[in-house]
């Protein structure tokens, strides 16, 4: 019972840091010096190449498993860390970056992910 409930809460955090990199990368945009229009176009071009990217490597049934896997999810999550580091808030960062590795090693502790 405890166990399945541990399990419920991570997996809910992993989606919760798959939807914060998105708003992550497509926030970024918008800290640059640029038109409007180039922003808005940049950040929601940011958000589609991420999110089919996620999709196709990164949902659950992809066909990335093992060391592969870790090392998409550890680039995935890490463009959206950095993309919240950019935008001069560090310390949420470093939140994002350890609220991700604690989620990653009890997924696979969990055997959530293989």
């Amino acid at each position: 019972m405890v166990l399945s409930i541990i399990k419920a809460l991570n997996a809910t955090v992993a989606f919760a840091l798959e939807l914060a990199t998105l708003v992550a990368v497509g926030y970024w945009p918008f800290t640059w010096e640029q038109t409007t229009a180039i922003r808005t176009f940049s950040a929601l071009g940011l958000v589609a190449v991420m999110a089919s990217v996620w999709g196709t490597f990164g949902s659950p049934g992809s066909s990335l498993t093992g060391v592969t896997r870790i090392v998409f999810e550890v680039f995935w999550f890490g463009l959206g860390i950095a993309a919240v580091y950019t935008t001069r808030r560090p310390r949420l960062a470093a939140v994002f970056a350890v609220v991700f590795v604690v989620n990653a090693v009890l997924a696979r502790v969990l055997h959530q992910i293989s």
